[in-house]
């Protein structure tokens, strides 16, 4: 069976270590991307299971790449991770389709937690 293919994405590379280190490696096939772009391309090539995504980034925002997975792939679960916490922020994010919404600094155990739960349960018999 297969791993389930995680999409981080994120430009600070000390976060998409930190979020690296925070998933299992056997359990996740782990893919990074630094922007926007590179999220956009990644996905356009290869629909992953689940996407961590930051919000503010330069270039593509994560507002932008959150819309253009959920018009893709409607039930991708996706958590959003930023630095800001404000209401709107989290109203905004939450209205694209965003199934979870985190803060920055989070704790890694409520994160790890959130991604376990999103991941739906793989068929016993499908094919890898």
């Amino acid at each position: 069976m297969s791993r389930p293919f995680v999409l981080i994405v994120d430009d600070d590379e000390v976060i998409r270590s930190l979020l690296r280190l925070t998933l299992p490696d056997e359990g996740y096939d782990l893919v990074e991307a630094q922007d926007g772009d590179q999220a956009l391309q990644i996905t356009a090539a290869r629909k992953p299971a689940l996407v961590l995504l930051d919000w503010r980034m330069p270039g593509i925002s994560g507002e932008d790449v959150l819309s253009a997975l959920k018009q893709t792939y409607p039930e991708l679960p996706v958590i959003v991770l930023t630095a800001e916490p404000e209401a709107k922020v989290r109203t905004l994010a939450e209205s694209l389709g965003a199934d979870v919404f985190m803060a920055k600094p989070f704790s890694p155990l409520q994160l790890l937690g959130s991604v376990e739960r999103l991941l739906p349960e793989r068929p016993l018999d499908e094919a890898p």
